[in-house]
C-alpha cells in the first residue's frame, strides 16, 4: 500500500494545477507508440514527424515502454498559472535540473534495461537535462497546440469540480473522487501497490488532473513537492459505440474480459484460458489502448483489470 500522511495543516495547502509537461509526455508517448487516444484520437502528422528531431526522440526514448516509471527530473511541479507560462516554468526547471541527479533518475527508472544509445551518450556528455528540456519545448509548441486546446477545457472543468468538492466534502471526498484506487478511512488515504509509506507532512499536496497522460495514476509522495496526478474521467460511450466495440471484440478478447472480474496478470490469464502468454499480452494491450482495460504494476508484475467502459461492454456480452 502507498500511504500518504496528511496532517491537520494539509487540507488548506492542497493545490490544483494543470501540468503541461505531463500532458506533453503523455501525448509524446502516444505518438511514439503509434497509438490512438479513445477521447482525443490519433496524434497529428506533424506530431509524428517531430520524432525525427534528435531532442524530441531523446525524450521519447526516456519514456517507459510499458508501465514503468518516468524519470523524476522530467516531471517538475507545475505552478498555478496559465498553461503557456506554466509550460515555460516547467521546461526551465527541467533545463536547470542537476545533471548528475538527472542521470541517476534515468538509470533508476530504466532498472535492468539497457539505456538507449542516445540517452547513454547524453548522460555521458552532460547535456541530458538541456536536451530533454529542448525536446519537450519543441513538441509542446509544434505537436500539442490543437489537442491541448481541447484537453485544457476538460482539465479546467475538473479543477472547478474538485475545488467545489474540497469545500463541501473535505480531503477524503477529493481523494476518493480523484481515482478509485485512492481511499480514505479514519487514518491517511491509501492506494495499493507500494509497500513503502511516504510522508507529506507540512507540505503542499499538488492534485493534477491529466487528459493526455493516459489511464495512469502517477504519484510522487517523497520530497518537498508531493503530487497525485490522475486521469480525468471521460463520458461513457453511447449504446451504439458499445455495440460497435462488441462487434469488433471477437471470441478471444471476450473470453479475456470475462476472466477479469478482478485484476490478473497475462500469465494468469494464459493459464486460465489455456492460451499462449504472447497471445494474451497482445490482446490485453489492444484492449487497453481501446480504453477497455486499465493497467497497473506491483513490483515485477503487470496487472490488467476492466475499465468502466470494459465493464459496460462486458454487461452486453451473452
Amino acid at each position: 500500500m502507498i500511504t500518504l500522511d496528511l496532517n491537520a495543516h494539509t487540507g488548506p495547502t492542497i493545490r490544483w494545477a494543470i501540468s503541461p509537461v505531463l500532458e506533453t509526455l503523455g501525448w509524446l508517448r502516444t505518438t511514439r507508440d503509434g497509438a490512438t487516444d479513445p477521447m482525443y484520437g490519433a496524434p497529428s502528422r506533424t506530431a509524428a514527424q517531430l520524432l525525427s528531431r534528435p531532442d524530441v526522440a531523446l525524450v521519447a526514448a526516456l519514456l517507459p515502454v510499458d508501465d514503468g516509471p518516468t524519470p523524476d527530473f522530467l516531471v517538475p511541479a507545475p505552478p498555478t498559472a496559465p498553461a503557456a507560462r506554466a509550460a515555460r516554468t516547467q521546461f526551465q526547471a527541467v533545463r536547470e535540473s542537476d545533471h548528475a541527479q538527472a542521470a541517476v533518475d534515468v538509470r533508476t527508472a530504466a532498472g535492468v534495461r539497457t539505456l538507449p544509445d542516445d540517452v547513454a551518450a547524453a548522460a555521458a556528455a552532460g547535456d541530458l537535462s538541456a536536451r530533454a528540456a529542448h525536446g519537450l519545448e519543441v513538441f509542446w509548441r509544434r505537436g500539442m497546440p490543437e489537442v491541448f486546446d481541447r484537453a485544457e477545457t476538460a482539465l479546467n472543468a475538473e479543477i472547478d469540480r474538485g475545488t467545489q468538492l474540497l469545500g463541501t466534502g473535505g480531503i477524503g471526498a477529493v481523494l476518493q473522487a480523484v481515482h478509485e484506487r485512492l481511499s480514505w478511512s479514519d487514518g491517511p488515504p491509501t492506494a495499493p501497490q507500494d509497500p513503502a509509506g511516504s510522508d507529506a507532512d507540512e507540505a503542499e499536496l499538488l492534485v493534477i488532473p491529466t487528459a493526455l497522460y493516459g489511464p495512469r495514476l502517477a504519484m510522487r509522495l517523497r520530497g518537498e513537492r508531493p503530487f497525485v496526478a490522475y486521469p480525468v474521467a471521460t463520458t461513457p460511450p453511447a449504446a451504439e459505440s458499445i455495440a460497435g466495440l462488441r462487434r469488433l471484440l471477437g471470441p478471444t478478447r471476450a473470453a479475456i474480459l470475462r476472466q477479469l472480474s478482478c485484476a490478473r496478470t497475462p500469465t494468469e490469464l494464459s493459464e486460465e484460458l489455456q492460451l499462449a502468454t504472447a497471445t494474451v499480452s497482445y490482446h490485453v494491450k489492444v484492449m487497453q489502448r481501446a480504453g477497455l482495460l486499465e493497467r497497473s504494476r506491483h513490483r515485477h508484475n503487470v496487472f490488467y483489470e476492466l475499465s468502466a467502459t470494459g465493464r459496460q461492454l462486458l454487461a452486453t456480452i451473452p
